[in-house]
């Protein structure tokens, strides 16, 4: 895990960010055709159809008079105008204020079929909300049939701009409940608006909730200070929401098996409240009982569950993919189009797919999946190309990884990293290095997880300076790295298999990390290797030690099981990748 100079934002900054998010809604728009919806961070830069030369979208922008509109909608009425330039005029119409040329535009917009777009939508209630109708934009808001998280955004403003403060309020607890995305500029409209009410305990409760939500989302340390919020919210009689038992879930999820108890006592408060039939929250609670590792308590909830998305199933893939159960992975993902209703896989449920093959050496339906991929034009998806890196390395085919990984077009790290990793585990070290070197030239940034496919490499080949090489060479020009115990396993493993028994030991005993078994068992297969009894004897001593009744030990020295042990560097990128 690479150190980052600035984790997280302050509040203001990432609330300015959040605002310049809703003002490119607002003023710009996204990338779409005449019926997709909007993606909200890209400004346009293609339209399905060009615009007219005599109503350019710049021209209509360019309007200084509510007269000059007039001319622009009549003119667009005999032309098929497209969604720019029916933007141009909504943004026209709030600058002008012309409620009577919007209300045009809007029927106009109608008849030209574009009803149905997000953004427009968007704009259209913007602009009822400026000019007062404010009535009229929360009808196209509640008859809207999909919505965005700006949606939500720019109809809260409309209602607290035009003093209607209780009704945002009331938005505000209705869009907590579908699970959209809440950022931190809609807390602090949402909090002013508590403000203007007077209405402390909201203000706490939402203050609460995002407390939950934060700290649930920052790792196992802030994780278990979610829960002992949650739990300070019951003692103080504040009732969750589906929002902060998704947040809370998900604590629960990042603390791992320790926290199944919370789990599963959250789980019977959920249904007790009456959310049981929320699908992002049933979602939620499958990925906290897998990653508890109760991969059973998941299932009985998916079985259960009402109604499922793609990220139902995607999650329940995963979850048996993660936890070992490759062939019920498999099983549930050719269940998915003959379930009812049908339901397509998305990138993720291709992948765990394809790590299930892998792990099973299924090289045959890894394949299958690979010609599915390719069909439902998913092959460019980097978490896919990982994936098939991943398994074609595990199956031995190198060529075909490697031509995966040369189709691609945009190379993200943990490709890169795949690469690899799928030479270095063959033991093609030359190879692992040339892709580093290629990969440090295109300017994307090694990892941890690069150095471990290195040393891995190195230890592969008994090339026990290059092995070190590599870590001096890390410290010395990548220092944002951070050097995990993964890598000094990987060193002493490397020392190991070369016969360099007194540098591993010296390396296991003066290490940065606390004492462990695994590194002396390590130690202990080097010196089974190549006849170090007393090396050896010192080793098992210290497992004993670190182990009571030294079990493992005596196992290794009597079998000999770790002599045949294989550091597979694939599984050990894809557990510390998470």
């Amino acid at each position: 895990m690479r150190r980052l100079a600035s984790r997280s934002s302050p509040l203001q900054r990432k609330s300015i960010g959040a605002l310049q998010d809703a003002e490119q809604e607002i003023l710009f728009g996204g990338s779409y055709s005449r019926k997709g919806s909007v993606d909200e961070r890209e400004r346009p830069k293609k339209w399905s159809k060009p615009p007219s030369p005599m109503a350019s979208a710049s021209a209509i922008a360019e309007s200084s008079s509510s007269s000059g509109l007039q001319a622009w909608l009549e003119e667009l009425k005999s032309s098929d105008a497209s969604i720019a330039q029916m933007a141009a005029v909504l943004r026209r119409c709030v600058a002008e204020r012309d409620l009577g040329s919007g209300i045009g535009a809007h029927r106009l917009i109608q008849q030209l079929g574009l009803g149905s777009n997000v953004f427009l939508a968007n704009l259209l209630i913007h602009m009822y909300g400026k000019l007062g109708a404010l009535e009229s934009g929360r009808a196209l808001f509640d008859a809207m049939p999909e919505r965005n998280k700006f949606t939500w955004s720019i109809v809260l403003a409309a209602h607290a701009q035009n003093g209607r403060n209780r009704a945002a309020l009331d938005l505000y607890e209705q869009m907590s409940a579908t699970g959209v995305e809440i950022d931190d500029v809609l807390v602090a409209t949402v909090i002013g608006i508590c403000a203007n009410l007077g209405d402390l305990a909201a203000g706490r409760k939402i203050h609460a909730r995002v407390a939950t939500s934060t700290n649930a989302q920052n790792g196992h340390l802030y994780a278990r200070r979610a829960l002992d919020l949650f739990r300070e919210m019951e003692r103080r009689g504040i009732r969750p929401d589906a929002f902060t038992y998704s947040s809370v879930a998900a604590a629960c999820a990042a603390i791992g098996p320790a926290a199944i108890d919370a789990g599963r006592a959250l789980h019977l408060q959920i249904l007790k409240s009456g959310f049981h039939s929320d699908v992002a929250l049933d979602n939620t609670l499958l990925n906290m009982y897998a990653r508890c590792g109760s991969i059973v308590e998941a299932r009985k909830l998916f079985d259960g569950m009402r109604r499922r998305s793609v990220i139902s199933w995607s999650t329940m893939v995963a979850a048996y993919a993660h936890g070992g159960h490759h062939l019920q992975a498999l099983d549930l993902y050719k269940a998915m189009e003959s379930s009812s209703p049908a339901v397509k896989p998305n990138c993720i449920t291709h992948a765990n797919a394809l790590s299930a093959c892998a792990a099973l050496g299924d090289l045959a339906e890894g394949r299958r999946i690979h010609a599915r991929v390719v069909a439902e034009e998913w092959s460019g998806a980097a978490v896919v190309c990982s994936a098939l890196i991943h398994m074609y390395a595990k199956c031995s085919c190198l060529d075909d990884a490697r031509r995966v990984f040369d189709e691609l077009r945009h190379r993200d790290l943990v490709c890169w990293n795949s690469m690899v990793a799928a030479y270095a585990q063959l033991g093609h070290l030359g190879s692992a290095v040339a892709v580093y070197r290629e990969m440090v030239l295109d300017g994307t940034d090694p990892s941890s997880i690069t150095l471990i496919g290195l040393v891995i490499g190195a230890s592969h080949a008994g090339r026990v300076e290059d092995g070190r090489g590599y870590f001096v060479e890390f410290v010395d020009h990548h220092r944002e790295v951070e050097l995990l115990w993964e890598h000094y396993m990987c060193l002493v493993d490397l020392l190991g298999r070369c016969g360099w028994l007194q540098d591993a030991e010296e390396l296991v005993e003066t290490m940065p990390f606390e004492p462990c078994v695994t590194g002396w068992m390590t130690l202990l297969s080097g010196c089974r290797i190549h006849g170090d009894v007393e090396r050896a004897e010192h080793a098992a001593e210290m497992v004993g030690e670190l182990e009571p009744g030294g079990e493992g030990a005596q196992s290794i020295l009597m079998l000999g099981a770790l002599a045949e042990k294989e550091w597979d560097v694939m599984s050990l990128i894809k557990r510390h990748l998470g």
